[in-house]
């Protein structure tokens, strides 16, 4: 439980027993070499797996589809409820509360497992682009889908290894709410038409989006500000409000394009206008 006295990070190192804390018990936290690693290898599984069903048919996967989606429904509704039940019960300098990853700080060291459980689902998401390519989708496999899924595991294990404070939170509690609706508009989809009709606020997943994106980059600027972190935590929030500036303006273009008619301006839907890029 964060009190008045909790410590602001200010050192340009990570604390030693924060590390050591991080490679004892969490698996791929010992070294930045692991996301860069997945990164890598996620272009190359694309890219061979691009020529390898360019000449073949296409899988189903329905069922395979429906388990995947609803296991991320379950991974994001968990988060944000640990999230909910174990943040700061203050709002007194909250971008610059520090979590403490040590289990003596039980709520905190909960909050942390979150985190660390949403940097396991941006590996676990790479599956997206694998079965659109086993599906022969590759339209979907746009230059933001694969951006974007490419470079959240790197993002967010940086973001735990060395901002593990409060102001991640908001941006991994909205990014998850976001993941556990279209997860469920995936999984409701995948049973034909007749759902269709039912799923009108799909729409309303992009503008949640693009909302999140302003509120990141809106923290990691409050928190450079009122100077909250390491020299590798501000290093890391230039390049999330960056990061984020960029995808506004890739989800906002996706958004005008997949919903407006450009002749009359007027909203469209229909089954193909929400592509599944997050």
């Amino acid at each position: 439980m964060f009190t008045g006295n909790d410590k602001i990070i200010a050192s340009s190192e990570v604390p030693a027993e924060v590390e050591e804390f991080m490679q004892r018990q969490w698996v791929g936290m010992s070294s930045i070499i692991y996301p860069i690693f997945a990164l890598v290898a996620y272009f190359a599984i694309c890219n061979v797996g691009i020529l390898y069903m360019k000449d073949r048919k296409e899988y189903a996967l329905k069922k395979f589809l429906r388990i995947y989606n609803c296991a991320l429904v379950i991974a994001s509704a968990y988060i944000c409820i640990q999230i909910l039940t174990n943040s700061p019960n203050t709002d007194k300098g909250f971008v610059c509360r520090k979590i403490n990853v040590s289990k003596e700080y039980n709520r905190d060291y909960r909050l942390a497992s979150a985190i660390y459980w949403y940097h396991i689902t941006k590996y676990v998401e790479f599956i997206d682009s694998f079965l659109f390519i086993l599906r022969k989708k590759f339209n979907q496999l746009s230059v933001l889908h694969r951006f974007h899924h490419s470079s959240m595991p790197l993002l967010s294990w940086i973001s735990l290894y060395y901002i593990p404070s409060a102001s991640v939170v908001p941006g991994i509690f909205l990014n998850s709410f976001i993941h556990f609706l279209m997860y469920s508009y995936y999984f409701f989809s995948s049973f034909g038409p007749k759902y269709t009709k039912y799923l009108w606020w799909k729409r309303y997943l992009t503008r949640l989006q693009i909302a999140q994106f302003f509120i990141i980059v809106f923290l990691s600027v409050q928190g450079i500000m009122k100077r909250c972190f390491s020299t590798g935590g501000v290093v890391y929030a230039i390049i999330m409000s960056t990061y984020n500036i960029v995808l506004i303006c890739l989800f906002s273009n996706f958004y005008v394009k997949s919903y407006f008619n450009r002749n009359d301006a007027k909203p469209i839907l229909n089954k193909e206008s929400f592509k599944k890029i997050n």
